[in-house]
Protein backbone atom coordinates (compact mmCIF):
# COMPACT_ATOMS: atom_id res chain seq x y z
CA UNK A 1 0.00 0.00 0.00
CA UNK A 2 1.83 3.38 -1.10
CA UNK A 3 2.07 6.31 1.17
CA UNK A 4 0.03 9.24 1.61
CA UNK A 5 -2.19 10.48 -1.38
CA UNK A 6 -4.11 14.07 -1.37
CA UNK A 7 -7.19 14.59 -3.30
CA UNK A 8 -9.98 17.78 -2.72
CA UNK A 9 -12.53 17.68 -0.37
CA UNK A 10 -16.09 16.70 -1.71
CA UNK A 11 -18.80 19.34 -1.94
CA UNK A 12 -20.21 17.89 1.19
CA UNK A 13 -17.06 17.47 2.77
CA UNK A 14 -16.80 21.16 2.35
CA UNK A 15 -19.92 22.04 3.31
CA UNK A 16 -19.46 20.39 7.00
CA UNK A 17 -16.27 22.13 7.83
CA UNK A 18 -18.11 25.07 6.99
CA UNK A 19 -20.79 24.54 9.20
CA UNK A 20 -18.14 23.17 11.78
CA UNK A 21 -17.02 26.68 12.58
CA UNK A 22 -20.42 27.33 14.08
CA UNK A 23 -21.49 23.84 15.07
CA UNK A 24 -18.52 22.09 15.87
CA UNK A 25 -20.15 18.96 16.11
CA UNK A 26 -20.97 17.98 12.98
CA UNK A 27 -16.90 17.33 12.48
CA UNK A 28 -17.07 15.82 16.24
CA UNK A 29 -16.96 11.88 17.10
CA UNK A 30 -21.26 11.84 17.35
CA UNK A 31 -21.75 12.97 13.77
CA UNK A 32 -21.96 9.09 12.29
CA UNK A 33 -23.91 6.46 10.55
CA UNK A 34 -24.49 3.70 11.85
CA UNK A 35 -25.82 0.15 11.18
CA UNK A 36 -27.01 -3.06 13.72
CA UNK A 37 -26.49 -6.23 12.13
CA UNK A 38 -28.19 -9.43 13.53
CA UNK A 39 -25.72 -12.54 12.61
CA UNK A 40 -27.43 -15.87 12.54
CA UNK A 41 -24.51 -18.77 12.01
CA UNK A 42 -20.98 -19.34 13.39
CA UNK A 43 -18.52 -16.29 12.91
CA UNK A 44 -15.22 -16.51 12.75
CA UNK A 45 -13.55 -12.97 14.39
CA UNK A 46 -10.03 -13.94 12.41
CA UNK A 47 -12.27 -14.24 8.97
CA UNK A 48 -14.10 -10.80 9.94
CA UNK A 49 -10.91 -9.11 10.69
CA UNK A 50 -9.15 -10.46 7.58
CA UNK A 51 -11.88 -9.57 5.58
CA UNK A 52 -12.06 -6.18 6.94
CA UNK A 53 -7.98 -5.04 6.27
CA UNK A 54 -8.75 -6.04 2.94
CA UNK A 55 -12.13 -3.55 2.75
CA UNK A 56 -9.60 -0.94 4.50
CA UNK A 57 -6.96 -1.78 1.64
CA UNK A 58 -9.32 -1.67 -1.05
CA UNK A 59 -11.55 1.63 -0.34
CA UNK A 60 -8.82 4.84 -0.04
CA UNK A 61 -11.68 6.45 1.77
CA UNK A 62 -12.02 4.49 4.60
CA UNK A 63 -8.46 5.59 5.92
CA UNK A 64 -9.32 9.07 4.91
CA UNK A 65 -9.25 12.35 7.01
CA UNK A 66 -10.18 15.77 6.11
CA UNK A 67 -7.91 18.77 6.92
CA UNK A 68 -8.63 22.16 6.39
CA UNK A 69 -5.06 23.24 4.82
CA UNK A 70 -4.40 27.26 3.69
CA UNK A 71 -5.86 26.63 -0.16
CA UNK A 72 -8.95 25.12 1.49
CA UNK A 73 -9.94 22.13 2.94
CA UNK A 74 -8.53 18.42 1.41
CA UNK A 75 -8.58 14.41 1.49
CA UNK A 76 -5.72 13.11 2.98
CA UNK A 77 -5.55 9.56 2.34
CA UNK A 78 -3.71 7.02 4.86
CA UNK A 79 -1.09 3.78 3.07
CA UNK A 80 -1.97 2.15 6.52
CA UNK A 81 -4.40 0.53 7.39
CA UNK A 82 -5.47 -1.00 10.63
CA UNK A 83 -7.79 -3.45 10.88
CA UNK A 84 -9.48 -3.94 14.17
CA UNK A 85 -12.44 -5.47 15.44
CA UNK A 86 -13.84 -4.39 18.66
CA UNK A 87 -15.53 -6.45 20.93
CA UNK A 88 -18.69 -4.77 22.42
CA UNK A 89 -17.98 -5.14 26.32
CA UNK A 90 -21.38 -5.98 26.71
CA UNK A 91 -22.45 -2.21 25.62
CA UNK A 92 -24.42 -2.87 22.60
CA UNK A 93 -25.46 0.64 21.90
CA UNK A 94 -26.58 1.76 18.72
CA UNK A 95 -24.22 4.95 18.59
CA UNK A 96 -20.53 5.33 19.69
CA UNK A 97 -18.09 7.84 19.17
CA UNK A 98 -15.68 7.71 16.03
CA UNK A 99 -12.93 9.60 15.32
CA UNK A 100 -12.82 11.31 12.20
CA UNK A 101 -9.05 10.80 11.74
CA UNK A 102 -10.09 6.78 11.91
CA UNK A 103 -13.29 6.71 10.70
CA UNK A 104 -14.75 3.31 10.24
CA UNK A 105 -15.45 1.56 13.32
CA UNK A 106 -16.41 -2.23 13.65
CA UNK A 107 -17.87 -4.38 17.07
CA UNK A 108 -19.33 -7.89 17.29
CA UNK A 109 -21.01 -8.44 19.84
CA UNK A 110 -21.17 -12.29 21.26
CA UNK A 111 -25.08 -14.03 21.93
CA UNK A 112 -24.26 -17.33 21.68
CA UNK A 113 -22.18 -19.98 19.08
CA UNK A 114 -24.70 -18.98 15.98
CA UNK A 115 -25.93 -15.50 16.99
CA UNK A 116 -23.80 -12.54 16.87
CA UNK A 117 -24.90 -8.86 16.72
CA UNK A 118 -22.18 -7.03 13.78
CA UNK A 119 -21.96 -2.92 14.65
CA UNK A 120 -21.12 -0.55 11.73
CA UNK A 121 -20.43 2.98 12.95
CA UNK A 122 -19.16 5.76 10.01
CA UNK A 123 -18.03 8.83 10.45
CA UNK A 124 -20.49 10.86 8.53
CA UNK A 125 -17.72 13.30 7.44
CA UNK A 126 -16.56 10.14 4.89
CA UNK A 127 -19.89 8.30 4.63
CA UNK A 128 -23.58 8.60 3.28
CA UNK A 129 -26.57 5.88 3.86
CA UNK A 130 -24.96 4.09 0.55
CA UNK A 131 -21.53 3.95 2.18
CA UNK A 132 -23.09 2.39 5.17
CA UNK A 133 -24.60 -0.31 2.98
CA UNK A 134 -21.99 -0.61 0.47
CA UNK A 135 -19.55 -1.65 3.19
CA UNK A 136 -21.63 -4.12 5.34
CA UNK A 137 -22.43 -5.91 1.48
CA UNK A 138 -18.75 -5.78 0.59
CA UNK A 139 -17.34 -6.92 4.10
CA UNK A 140 -20.21 -9.83 3.67
CA UNK A 141 -18.96 -10.95 0.49
CA UNK A 142 -15.20 -10.71 1.51
CA UNK A 143 -15.47 -12.58 4.42
CA UNK A 144 -17.56 -15.36 2.59
CA UNK A 145 -14.67 -15.16 0.05
CA UNK A 146 -12.21 -15.63 3.03
CA UNK A 147 -14.03 -18.54 4.79
CA UNK A 148 -14.13 -20.51 1.19
CA UNK A 149 -17.15 -19.09 -0.06
CA UNK A 150 -15.92 -18.52 -3.66
CA UNK A 151 -14.03 -15.68 -4.97
CA UNK A 152 -13.67 -12.25 -3.53
CA UNK A 153 -16.12 -9.48 -5.26
CA UNK A 154 -14.44 -7.41 -8.04
CA UNK A 155 -12.39 -4.38 -6.95
CA UNK A 156 -14.25 -0.68 -6.99
CA UNK A 157 -13.64 0.83 -10.24
CA UNK A 158 -12.91 4.22 -8.90
CA UNK A 159 -12.48 5.88 -5.69
CA UNK A 160 -13.63 9.05 -4.05
CA UNK A 161 -11.14 11.29 -4.21
CA UNK A 162 -11.57 10.99 -8.00
CA UNK A 163 -15.33 11.46 -7.52
CA UNK A 164 -14.11 14.73 -5.48
CA UNK A 165 -12.28 15.85 -8.23
CA UNK A 166 -14.89 15.08 -10.61
CA UNK A 167 -17.12 17.09 -8.49
CA UNK A 168 -14.55 20.25 -8.28
CA UNK A 169 -14.05 20.28 -12.22
CA UNK A 170 -18.36 20.48 -12.56
CA UNK A 171 -17.77 22.96 -10.11
CA UNK A 172 -16.05 25.34 -11.80
CA UNK A 173 -17.25 24.66 -15.40
CA UNK A 174 -21.04 25.62 -13.91
CA UNK A 175 -20.32 28.23 -11.73
CA UNK A 176 -21.74 30.91 -13.75
CA UNK A 177 -24.57 29.33 -15.04
CA UNK A 178 -25.69 28.01 -11.79
CA UNK A 179 -25.15 31.78 -10.34
CA UNK A 180 -27.65 32.51 -12.94
CA UNK A 181 -30.22 29.97 -12.31
CA UNK A 182 -30.16 31.26 -8.33
CA UNK A 183 -30.90 34.60 -9.62
CA UNK A 184 -33.27 34.03 -12.10
CA UNK A 185 -35.44 31.81 -9.31
CA UNK A 186 -34.17 33.60 -6.44
CA UNK A 187 -34.23 37.19 -7.79
CA UNK A 188 -35.39 39.57 -5.24
CA UNK A 189 -38.64 37.50 -3.78
CA UNK A 190 -38.81 37.25 0.03
CA UNK A 191 -39.36 34.22 1.91
CA UNK A 192 -41.55 33.96 4.84
CA UNK A 193 -39.08 32.72 7.89
CA UNK A 194 -39.68 30.56 11.19
CA UNK A 195 -38.63 31.94 14.54
CA UNK A 196 -37.19 29.82 17.27
CA UNK A 197 -37.12 30.19 20.59
CA UNK A 198 -38.94 27.27 21.51
CA UNK A 199 -37.06 24.34 23.76
CA UNK A 200 -35.42 21.92 21.81
CA UNK A 201 -37.13 18.26 21.15
CA UNK A 202 -36.42 15.21 18.85
CA UNK A 203 -38.35 12.17 18.24
CA UNK A 204 -39.36 9.42 15.96
CA UNK A 205 -42.82 8.90 14.55
CA UNK A 206 -44.41 8.05 11.22
CA UNK A 207 -45.54 10.24 9.11
CA UNK A 208 -47.03 7.61 6.19
CA UNK A 209 -48.45 4.48 6.96
CA UNK A 210 -47.75 1.46 3.77
CA UNK A 211 -50.67 2.41 2.02
CA UNK A 212 -50.35 5.99 2.50
CA UNK A 213 -46.82 5.51 0.84
CA UNK A 214 -48.26 3.41 -1.58
CA UNK A 215 -50.55 6.73 -2.64
CA UNK A 216 -48.30 9.10 -2.55
CA UNK A 217 -46.08 7.21 -5.01
CA UNK A 218 -49.25 6.74 -7.17
CA UNK A 219 -49.86 10.94 -7.32
CA UNK A 220 -46.35 11.28 -8.04
CA UNK A 221 -46.77 9.26 -11.11
CA UNK A 222 -49.89 11.15 -11.86
CA UNK A 223 -48.11 14.74 -11.70
CA UNK A 224 -44.85 13.22 -13.38
CA UNK A 225 -43.38 14.13 -10.24
CA UNK A 226 -41.61 12.25 -7.93
CA UNK A 227 -42.10 10.93 -4.61
CA UNK A 228 -38.79 13.97 -3.23
CA UNK A 229 -40.71 16.47 -4.92
CA UNK A 230 -44.31 15.10 -4.35
CA UNK A 231 -43.18 15.51 -0.28
CA UNK A 232 -41.75 18.50 -0.74
CA UNK A 233 -44.90 19.94 -2.45
CA UNK A 234 -46.86 18.30 0.24
CA UNK A 235 -45.05 19.63 3.32
CA UNK A 236 -45.30 23.21 2.03
CA UNK A 237 -48.95 23.14 1.95
CA UNK A 238 -48.94 21.74 5.61
CA UNK A 239 -46.49 24.19 7.09
CA UNK A 240 -48.46 27.04 5.40
CA UNK A 241 -50.63 27.90 8.26
CA UNK A 242 -47.60 28.74 10.23
CA UNK A 243 -44.99 30.15 8.20
CA UNK A 244 -47.27 31.99 6.28
CA UNK A 245 -48.84 32.37 2.42
CA UNK A 246 -45.56 33.50 0.95
CA UNK A 247 -42.64 31.59 -0.92
CA UNK A 248 -41.05 29.03 1.36
CA UNK A 249 -37.07 28.12 1.97
CA UNK A 250 -36.18 24.99 2.57
CA UNK A 251 -32.57 23.06 3.00
CA UNK A 252 -32.55 19.12 1.88
CA UNK A 253 -29.65 16.70 0.34
CA UNK A 254 -29.27 15.45 -2.76
CA UNK A 255 -27.67 12.11 -3.53
CA UNK A 256 -25.14 12.53 -6.57
CA UNK A 257 -24.76 9.24 -7.99
CA UNK A 258 -26.20 9.15 -11.18
CA UNK A 259 -23.44 8.50 -13.15
CA UNK A 260 -22.56 4.51 -13.61
CA UNK A 261 -18.98 5.56 -12.28
CA UNK A 262 -20.06 6.44 -8.99
CA UNK A 263 -22.53 4.04 -7.92
CA UNK A 264 -20.50 2.03 -6.40
CA UNK A 265 -18.10 3.90 -5.00
CA UNK A 266 -18.22 4.21 -0.62
CA UNK A 267 -18.04 8.16 0.39
CA UNK A 268 -20.29 10.79 0.95
CA UNK A 269 -21.76 11.33 -2.92
CA UNK A 270 -24.27 13.59 -1.87
CA UNK A 271 -24.30 17.63 -1.10
CA UNK A 272 -26.34 20.27 1.00
CA UNK A 273 -28.71 22.21 -0.88
CA UNK A 274 -31.26 25.07 -0.86
CA UNK A 275 -34.86 25.13 -2.26
CA UNK A 276 -36.53 28.19 -2.58
CA UNK A 277 -39.99 26.97 -3.31
CA UNK A 278 -43.03 28.61 -4.95
CA UNK A 279 -45.68 29.96 -2.61
CA UNK A 280 -47.58 27.07 -1.47
CA UNK A 281 -51.44 26.72 -1.73
CA UNK A 282 -53.89 26.32 0.61
CA UNK A 283 -54.71 22.60 -1.38
CA UNK A 284 -51.80 20.55 -2.80
CA UNK A 285 -53.03 20.52 -6.79
CA UNK A 286 -51.42 19.15 -9.98
CA UNK A 287 -50.10 22.89 -11.11
CA UNK A 288 -48.36 23.52 -8.04
CA UNK A 289 -46.47 19.77 -7.80
CA UNK A 290 -45.28 20.69 -11.08
CA UNK A 291 -44.40 23.85 -10.23
CA UNK A 292 -41.69 22.56 -7.48
CA UNK A 293 -41.19 19.13 -9.44
CA UNK A 294 -39.41 22.04 -11.67
CA UNK A 295 -37.65 24.28 -8.87
CA UNK A 296 -36.04 20.98 -7.12
CA UNK A 297 -34.39 19.36 -10.45
CA UNK A 298 -33.38 22.97 -11.12
CA UNK A 299 -31.66 22.99 -7.13
CA UNK A 300 -30.15 19.75 -7.65
CA UNK A 301 -28.50 20.65 -10.75
CA UNK A 302 -26.78 23.85 -9.61
CA UNK A 303 -26.30 23.28 -5.84
CA UNK A 304 -23.12 24.57 -4.97
CA UNK A 305 -21.63 23.93 -1.67
CA UNK A 306 -20.88 28.11 -1.57
CA UNK A 307 -23.49 30.11 0.33
CA UNK A 308 -26.50 31.78 -1.98
CA UNK A 309 -26.21 35.82 -1.46
CA UNK A 310 -29.52 36.73 -0.40
CA UNK A 311 -30.79 33.80 -1.27
CA UNK A 312 -31.58 32.11 2.36
CA UNK A 313 -33.87 34.32 4.94
CA UNK A 314 -32.67 35.37 8.02
CA UNK A 315 -33.95 32.90 10.87
CA UNK A 316 -33.91 28.99 10.99
CA UNK A 317 -34.60 27.23 7.59
CA UNK A 318 -36.21 24.35 7.65
CA UNK A 319 -34.96 21.10 6.78
CA UNK A 320 -36.55 17.98 4.93
CA UNK A 321 -34.25 14.76 3.99
CA UNK A 322 -35.98 12.11 2.29
CA UNK A 323 -33.43 8.64 2.06
CA UNK A 324 -34.88 5.91 -0.07
CA UNK A 325 -35.19 2.37 0.93
CA UNK A 326 -31.81 0.77 -0.02
CA UNK A 327 -31.58 -1.32 3.16
CA UNK A 328 -30.12 -5.06 2.02
CA UNK A 329 -32.64 -7.80 2.95
CA UNK A 330 -29.89 -10.33 3.95
CA UNK A 331 -25.73 -10.29 3.50
CA UNK A 332 -24.49 -13.76 3.72
CA UNK A 333 -21.10 -13.92 5.88
CA UNK A 334 -19.93 -17.23 5.11
CA UNK A 335 -22.15 -20.13 6.55
CA UNK A 336 -24.07 -16.95 8.55
CA UNK A 337 -26.91 -14.85 7.42
CA UNK A 338 -26.97 -11.01 8.03
CA UNK A 339 -30.15 -8.93 9.19
CA UNK A 340 -30.04 -4.80 9.45
CA UNK A 341 -32.63 -4.44 12.40
CA UNK A 342 -31.41 -1.03 13.21
CA UNK A 343 -29.95 2.24 11.64
CA UNK A 344 -29.63 5.71 12.40
CA UNK A 345 -27.79 8.56 11.62
CA UNK A 346 -25.76 11.12 14.38
CA UNK A 347 -26.65 11.03 17.76
CA UNK A 348 -29.27 13.13 18.92
CA UNK A 349 -28.17 15.24 21.79
CA UNK A 350 -31.11 17.57 21.94
CA UNK A 351 -29.37 20.86 20.46
CA UNK A 352 -31.38 21.09 17.29
CA UNK A 353 -32.44 23.78 15.85
CA UNK A 354 -34.95 25.09 13.31
CA UNK A 355 -36.71 22.24 12.17
CA UNK A 356 -35.52 19.25 10.69
CA UNK A 357 -37.47 16.02 9.11
CA UNK A 358 -35.05 12.94 8.08
CA UNK A 359 -37.62 10.72 6.61
CA UNK A 360 -36.85 7.17 5.59
CA UNK A 361 -38.96 4.19 4.42
CA UNK A 362 -38.79 1.13 6.87
CA UNK A 363 -38.71 -2.54 7.03
CA UNK A 364 -42.61 -2.62 7.47
CA UNK A 365 -42.94 0.04 4.32
CA UNK A 366 -44.00 2.60 6.22
CA UNK A 367 -42.12 6.71 5.73
CA UNK A 368 -41.18 7.33 9.12
CA UNK A 369 -39.05 10.39 10.73
CA UNK A 370 -37.18 11.82 12.87
CA UNK A 371 -37.88 15.02 13.67
CA UNK A 372 -35.89 17.47 15.61
CA UNK A 373 -35.91 21.32 15.85
CA UNK A 374 -36.51 24.45 18.30
CA UNK A 375 -39.00 26.54 16.04
CA UNK A 376 -42.44 25.22 17.57
CA UNK A 377 -43.19 22.79 20.13
CA UNK A 378 -43.34 19.11 19.38
CA UNK A 379 -46.95 19.03 19.38
CA UNK A 380 -47.42 21.48 16.75
CA UNK A 381 -44.55 19.60 14.75
CA UNK A 382 -47.21 16.91 15.08
CA UNK A 383 -49.57 18.86 13.65
CA UNK A 384 -47.82 20.18 11.04
CA UNK A 385 -46.34 16.37 9.45
CA UNK A 386 -50.05 15.27 10.48
CA UNK A 387 -51.05 17.98 7.58
CA UNK A 388 -48.45 16.28 5.15
CA UNK A 389 -50.28 13.28 4.69
CA UNK A 390 -53.47 15.00 4.59
CA UNK A 391 -52.51 17.03 2.12
CA UNK A 392 -51.73 13.93 -0.09
CA UNK A 393 -54.62 12.06 0.66
CA UNK A 394 -56.97 14.66 -0.33
CA UNK A 395 -55.37 15.57 -3.46
CA UNK A 396 -55.64 11.37 -3.96
CA UNK A 397 -59.58 11.87 -3.39
CA UNK A 398 -59.77 14.25 -5.74
CA UNK A 399 -57.55 12.93 -8.72
CA UNK A 400 -59.56 9.54 -8.50
CA UNK A 401 -63.44 11.84 -7.87
CA UNK A 402 -62.34 13.07 -11.60
CA UNK A 403 -61.39 9.95 -12.79
CA UNK A 404 -64.66 8.30 -12.26
CA UNK A 405 -66.47 11.44 -13.44
CA UNK A 406 -64.80 11.20 -16.40
CA UNK A 407 -65.42 7.76 -17.43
Amino acid sequence: MPGEAIWPASNFQRWVMAAARDRPWLAGPWFTMNAEVLLSGPVDRRVLGTALAELLRRHEVLRTRVVDDDAGPLQVVSGKAVAVVEDTDGDESLHVPVDSASPLVVRVARRGPREHVLFLHLHHMIADPETVWGVLTELGALYSAYSGGGAPPAAPGAQYGQYAAFEEDRRRSGRQAARQWWADTVGDHGFVRAHGGRAPYAYRDVLLEPDELATAHRLAKTHRATILTTLFAALACAVRPRFGAGRVMFTTVFGQRDRPEWRRVLGPCIVPAFVPLPAPPERLDAEYARAVRDTVLGCRRHCRPEPHSGAVPAGPVPFFEYVPDRWPTAVRFGAATGRVVNAAGPKDFGGARGFAVRARVDHRGALTAHVSGDVWSDVVAREVLGGLAAQIRRRVTEVDFRRLTTR
